[in-house]
């Protein structure tokens, strides 16, 4: 404290200078005035590029955690159905709703947050209204009569709710606000278990739905708001229709978008419907069980007759429960023509991704013509590309099955340099990236004249064979897999199914090691197409480029480094060794993908319809024969031998050592020789004294030498005395 201080007139307070500034002591009046501070954090990149990798994973079959078990278990005691087979389910609490706060001011405080966009925006507004006064007429909210408007915070809870509308502001997403922190700093979703992931992930469903001769589509019109909710406490609201008007409070009757209980509900209760109705509709029960993603069915059949069947029972089987699908597609124009026109979708081609985001890269499916193909958004330059920008860009790229991962793994070296340049967000990419993606941007805009057949098969009666390709750069490795499928009249079909892409780590690993991670990575990847496709494994064919790899691969993994030896074990795992083959470097499609090729260089290549050899007759003309290695197989691992050499020498045979069985006997026979001898020399028996006991030990020892130097050589060595025994006997 310094000398220095200033009194404020009519107050307590004081002001005093200190060696750090001023301070301010006293009293003064506590505020009990409650302010709300509103913050939200959401990086939407961030989010992006997450769901962009979870895209680049292959999914695993785990084991169920013990909270998803209880989530399980929860489903199954509280779900019911009313008369009209309407599934109503409860709120999957973790413990107990008691730490939940009050929530209704800062639902409040959104509400005037949106009138205000409102005010900037009419037709928003409007479509706004629209959509709030059809959730309240079609019977999926109510107005919380007064009487049970107080109740304990911890009993409801007030969802903040919006709008997002999309690019072109002609239609928007609601969202409910689940996440939204309570006055006790815990949300609703914070107590709801999210449960466990009972869908089929999005690659397993596109690769069977390429198996389909006829394909059929629809979605769940308002899945979600099918299924009633006993908790409707916890889905309140509020809302009115004019700024000028009361706040009134509502109450959502359906499950509502936003709560994280949600996806997990919706899914259980059709696959629920699919177990209970099996045995009335056997189709529709197994296509609701495998071909769904989340509301939308990708399904089919390889007959007419077939297709008709599972479409009536499918419709059939979710109307017993409330649902409807609608927007019905297919590549059969006499299934189309047996769905009434309203019910069909109104659009000439499906978007395979049901995300709202925009994509930077696109698949659409065309029923008519029955092929995918891909759309592109135009790229602007305007401004300063940043990081942020550029990798926003990368992340809107949709292609799960990596049919365009020549030019898609130029993105991912980008996306890694960027990184490892440890640029901040927003700071300007370095030039040569910059023209980098320029080239490219527009070079993808050629994409668009690529087209992928959706049946990737000659005839749904004729079986097929996969086969596999592994290879390796500086910057990449991949595995890529085709389908090879023969008519009765022998036309020839092949097909790239699928492909997975792996930037080289930023720690330098040598060209062999890469070209194993990709042989790693191309039995992990057919052992997943396998599965989705129900193909024997052992009956796939695996090609690689590197002699050194299949030498490992044909060797016991015990024999390499840890590195190696790791990788071949799990390859041998899964393949045998005879299933590998040789191919060269100029052959395997998979080159392509290591490198990079631009747009029209892929339209004319190899890789969507695979090396040349798989279009010709059994057996194959190609060499797949290991080449001979001219020098030792890298990563061997070298083991150190001791060797003994003994001589071919024979002891005389009147050599006393020789005349017993062990050396404990014959040292008893030495002192009782040496006891005979001193008792000779005396009158009185005496036993032998400590020098002669001694002395007895030094003949033994010096028996013991003498025998392994007669055996093993002068220059023995004991490993566990560490010294010379000639020197140290």
């Amino acid at each position: 404290m310094l000398n220095r201080h200033l009194n404020v007139p009519g107050h307590s307070l004081t002001a005093m200078e200190t060696i750090f500034g001023w301070v301010v002591l006293g009293k003064t009046k506590l505020s009990c005035q409650r302010i709300i501070s509103n913050h939200a954090s959401y990086n939407a990149v961030e989010f992006q590029l997450d769901k962009f990798w979870q895209l680049e994973e292959l999914s695993e079959t785990k084991p169920f955690t013990i909270e998803e078990i209880a989530c399980e278990n929860h489903f199954k005691r509280t779900y019911t159905r009313d008369s009209t087979g309407r599934f109503a389910v409860k709120f999957p609490f973790r413990d107990s709703s008691d730490e939940l706060g009050s929530s209704r001011d800062i639902a409040v405080h959104r509400l005037q947050q949106i009138e205000r966009q409102f005010s900037k925006n009419q037709s928003l507004s409007d479509q706004y209204h629209k959509f709030m006064d059809d959730y309240l007429k079609l019977g999926h909210m109510e107005l919380i009569p007064e009487n049970e408007i107080d109740v304990p915070a911890s009993s409801s809870f007030y969802l903040p709710h919006h709008p997002v509308p999309n690019k072109n502001g002609d239609k928007f997403r609601e969202v409910f606000d689940g996440s939204a922190k309570s006055s006790s700093g815990i949300s609703l979703n914070d107590k709801l278990m999210v449960g466990p992931q009972l869908q089929t992930d999005l690659t397993t469903l596109l690769l069977r739905f390429r198996m389909h001769k006829i394909a059929i589509t629809a979605d769940i019109e308002k899945m979600y708001r099918q299924i009633t909710l006993h908790d409707s406490d916890f889905q309140r609201i509020v809302w009115r229709n004019s700024p000028f008007e009361p706040i009134q409070d509502f109450r959502l009757t359906r499950i509502a978008y936003g709560t994280a209980s949600a996806p997990y509900l919706a899914i259980k209760c059709l696959q629920q419907l699919a177990l209970k109705e099996s045995n009335i509709f056997p189709l529709a029960s197994k296509a609701a069980l495998k071909d769904f993603y989340v509301d939308d069915l990708m399904s089919g059949a390889n007959s007419l007759s077939e297709a008709l069947e599972l479409q009536n029972q499918l419709t059939q089987m979710v109307s017993s429960a409330g649902l409807v699908l609608r927007k019905w597609a297919s590549n059969c124009s006499e299934l189309l023509n047996s769905i009434d026109s309203d019910m069909r979708l109104s659009n000439t081609s499906l978007n395979i991704d049901n995300d709202d985001t925009v994509k930077t890269l696109g698949i659409l499916w065309h029923p008519a013509s029955d092929v995918f193909y891909f759309k592109i958004t135009p790229l602007s330059f305007e401004g300063t590309l940043t990081k942020r920008t550029l990798l926003s860009t990368i992340a809107k790229t949709f292609d799960p099955l990596g049919w365009l991962s020549p030019i898609t793994i130029q993105y991912k070296t980008i996306m890694q340099r960027l990184w490892k340049q440890q640029l901040k967000w927003d700071e300007r990419v370095p030039t040569d990236i910059k023209l980098e993606w320029e080239q490219l941007a527009n070079d993808v805009q050629f994409v668009k004249d690529i087209k992928i057949p959706r049946f990737f098969l000659v005839d749904s009666d004729n079986q097929f064979h996969l086969f596999g390709f592994s290879d390796a750069s500086e910057k990449a490795y991949t595995a890529a897999i085709y389908c090879r499928s023969v008519s009765d009249t022998g036309k020839i079909n092949v097909q790239l199914i699928i492909d997975k892409t792996r930037v080289s780590p930023l720690k330098t690993v040598s060209l062999p090691r890469l070209e194993l991670c990709g042989a790693l990575l191309l039995v992990k990847l057919m052992g997943f197409t396998c599965k989705a496709l129900n193909y024997p494994i052992s009956q796939a064919q695996f090609y690689t480029d590197s002699t050194i790899v299949l030498s490992w691969i044909g060797s016991h993994a015990s024999r390499w480094k840890t590195f190696v030896a790791n990788r071949v074990a799990k390859i041998q795992t899964l393949s045998s060794a005879t299933q590998w083959h040789h191919i060269s470097g100029s052959a395997n499609p998979a080159d392509l993908a290591t490198r990079g090729v631009s747009s029209s260089t892929l339209i004319t290549s190899i890789w969507l319809c695979g090396p040349k050899f798989l279009h010709e007759t059994f057996p194959f003309q190609t060499d797949s024969s290991v080449p001979a290695l001219n020098d030792a197989v890298p990563e061997e691992r070298y083991c150190t031998l001791q060797s003994i050499i003994v001589p071919n020498h024979l002891p005389d045979d009147n050599d006393l050592l020789h005349e017993f069985s062990s050396l404990s006997k014959l040292k008893h026979i030495i002192s009782y020789c040496l006891r005979f001898v001193n008792n000779y020399r005396v009158a009185v028996p005496i036993h032998l004294s400590k020098d002669a006991l001694t002395s007895v030990h030094a003949l033994y020892l010096h028996s013991n030498r003498h025998l392994q130097s007669d055996l093993f050589g002068a220059g023995t060595v004991y490993p566990f005395m560490g010294n010379d025994p000639t020197e140290n006997p």
